[in-house]
């Protein structure tokens, strides 16, 4: 069984916002800053014209959260971090960029995997994220000649999600048994 991904470098960039995410936020500000306003207007100016045009603006501000909340259910996570290199895994060896690791000397295999390009991570809960993930949170971890060596990569979608899923298994059953 081969796998392929493309090795990732989460940290050499800054996480990224995704435009519907600035578009709420606005609407956030927009509705605090509009009760602020409706606030005074109540305790001190008490002008009637002003307390419509609050109530219409509170309105627009909380159609802009809705409609840009349910936009970012189906929106996916902006791709952070520089694709540094590949890892390529074979029956008989784990290739990372250009250095191959035999699996018999492998000790410590780790292989996590959390999501894949487009899988919906909590798209209704109390996140002001998109909804569904860039497929940059799985990472391998292992130990090869007394070097730790640890790199997280990209899974493009469900199928090679799966494919990983039972490759993990089978691989740290053979590394288990190398020990």
């Amino acid at each position: 069984m081969k796998f392929f991904a493309k090795t990732i470098d989460p940290n050499s960039v800054e996480k990224i916002q995704h435009p519907y995410q600035k578009v709420l936020w606005n609407g956030l500000i927009g509705l605090l800053f509009v009760f602020f306003i409706a606030l005074l207007n109540e305790y001190f100016w008490r002008i009637d014209w002003l307390d419509k045009l609050v109530r219409f603006l509170a309105i627009i501000c909380v159609f802009i959260i809705g409609y840009s909340k349910i936009s970012l259910v189906y929106k996916k996570q902006k791709t952070r971090g520089k694709n540094i290199g590949y890892l390529r895994i074979n029956e008989d060896n784990i290739e990372l960029d250009d250095k191959i690791y035999d699996l018999n000397r492998i000790k410590n295999l780790k292989i996590e995997l959390k999501d894949f390009s487009g899988k919906f991570i909590d798209p209704f809960g109390h996140s002001l994220a998109p909804g569904k993930s860039s497929g940059v949170e799985n990472s391998i971890y292992f130990e090869f000649d007394k070097t730790k060596i640890y790199k997280n990569f990209f899974i493009q979608n469900e199928e090679q999600f799966e494919l990983a899923t039972k490759l993990k298994t089978e691989l740290e059953h053979t590394v288990a048994n190398n020990v």
